[in-house]
C-alpha cells in the first residue's frame, strides 16, 4: 500500500511539474477574444484564442476593409517557464522573440527580455472583462522608451478581412 502512495504521489508531483501547477488556458481565460485599440487614427486589434494547451494571437490593422497583420503571438508554458512569444513583421529576420514571465499579481503579467532593446518588458494589465492594458518598455535609439496602450474588448463583427 506504501509503494501504491508513493506511486501516486510521484505521478501526481510529476504532472504538476510538467504543467508548472498550472493550466495557462484557464489562467489566461480574460484574454480570450479581438481587443480594439484606442486612441489611434487607424483601426489596430490584438486577437487571441486558444490552440491545444496555448494562446496563439495576432496584432493587425484594418485598412480599407483589409486585414494587415503586423504580429503573430504565442502565449504557452515551456516547463517551469511561461513564455510570451512575439513575431513582427519586418523585424528580427522574421524569428520570434521570446519573454519570460518575470512577475505576476492577480491581474497583471510581466514578461522581459532583458537582453532585447526594445521591446524588453510587455506587461498586460486586466482592467475588467472588457478593457486591458499593456505597456512596453525598453531602450529604443539609445533613450529609455515607455508606451501605454490600453484597449477594449470587441463584442460585435470585426470588418477587416
Amino acid at each position: 500500500m506504501r509503494i501504491f502512495a508513493l506511486l501516486l504521489l510521484t505521478l501526481v508531483a510529476g504532472a504538476c511539474h510538467r504543467d508548472g501547477g498550472k493550466d495557462i488556458i484557464r489562467e489566461f481565460a480574460w484574454i480570450e477574444g479581438t481587443w480594439k485599440l484606442l486612441d489611434t487614427e487607424m483601426a489596430v486589434y490584438e486577437a487571441w484564442h486558444p490552440e491545444g494547451r496555448e494562446w496563439q494571437g495576432e496584432s493587425y490593422a484594418a485598412v480599407d476593409g483589409m486585414k494587415v497583420p503586423t504580429e503573430k503571438i504565442r502565449l504557452y508554458r515551456e516547463g517551469d517557464r511561461v513564455v510570451f512569444s512575439q513575431r513582427v513583421k519586418d523585424r528580427d529576420g522574421g524569428e520570434p522573440v521570446d519573454y519570460v514571465l518575470t512577475g505576476q499579481d492577480k491581474n497583471s503579467w510581466t514578461f522581459s527580455h532583458p537582453d532585447y532593446s526594445f521591446p524588453s518588458e510587455i506587461t498586460y494589465t486586466r482592467v475588467s472583462d472588457v478593457a486591458m492594458k499593456v505597456r512596453i518598455k525598453g531602450i529604443r535609439e539609445g533613450q529609455f522608451t515607455e508606451i501605454f496602450l490600453e484597449y477594449v474588448r470587441q463584442t460585435g463583427p470585426i470588418r477587416a478581412k
